[in-house]
């Protein structure tokens, strides 16, 4: 079953002195349920206006989308954020955590969004639930300055999965890590797509990232550009181990942590 589809999609802007700025022209994709495709393309080539649309951040100019059957590429404000709630999870580079705020909290920020967000049990039980998924469990009451920049990362895929979305969108989620932490967030999207069936769409710019996906779209000047399948997706769990070291333990990170202070 298709959980993606667009036909024709359009994005225009007006910017000014350069008048009229085709975004997108004429995007035809469809992504089925269980995906892991990677977004390629130069910077201006059309992936953030891309996202934006897939994501219900942004409306299309013309042309048709589809989310899971629900015709989602026209609907105004109100009804795009109750479809993201409802069904999309976003990892970005950054990690957009609240610095004032625990793990745990940031956490179960996006069910406090909810048109009926649930007890505050719930919360609790379910924020512990999507920490231990992605190993930071004994993290839960720690600050984000406390965290590394993988756990920082980990913490906000916990959060993108709390709502138990059916797309998971992740706008360069390695972008601000080191090699070695990298492997470990692909690790678990793969996990992921793979053991929980999530349908993930990633931005990348580096060509040895998208290896480890199951589907390659190159985007230029607004248009599809190659539209691929990787027959054998490189495993980020084998590429981790073969590195022979293992992530540091609670100690060594605390440690690490306490260094860093000045």
């Amino acid at each position: 079953m298709s959980l993606i589809v667009l036909q024709g999609v359009h994005k225009t802007y007006q910017s000014g002195k350069a008048g009229e700025v085709h975004a997108l022209r004429g995007v035809d994709i469809t992504l089925g349920e269980g995906e892991f495709a990677m977004v390629m393309g130069s910077s201006g080539s059309g992936k953030s206006t891309l996202m934006n649309i897939i994501g219900c951040l942004d409306r299309s100019s013309r042309g048709n989308y589809w989310l899971d059957g629900e015709e989602a590429g026209h609907l105004d404000r109100d009804a795009r954020a109750a479809i993201r709630s409802r069904k999309i999870g976003f990892v970005f580079q950054n990690f957009h955590l609240l610095a004032r705020t625990s793990a745990l909290e940031n956490v179960e920020l996006p069910l406090l969004y909810q048109a009926h967000p649930p007890s505050y049990s719930e919360m609790r039980r379910r924020a512990r639930e999507a920490l231990a998924f992605v190993r930071l469990e004994n993290r839960a009451d720690h600050m984000p300055s406390e965290l590394s920049g993988g756990q920082q990362q980990r913490v906000a895929i916990a959060r993108a999965l709390i709502n138990r979305p059916r797309l998971l969108i992740a706008d360069e989620p390695t972008g601000n890590l080191d090699s070695r932490t990298s492997l470990e967030i692909l690790r678990l999207l793969q996990r992921l797509n793979a053991d929980e069936g999530l349908t993930i769409l990633m931005v990348t710019h580096e060509p040895e990232i998208s290896a480890y996906g199951k589907r390659v779209v190159r985007l230029f000047d607004g248009r599809i550009q190659s539209d691929e399948p990787i027959r054998e997706p490189r495993s980020a769990a084998a590429d981790r181990d073969a590195l022979g070291e293992e992530e540091p333990n609670d100690h060594e990170r605390d440690a690490a942590t306490l260094e860093a202070v000045p």
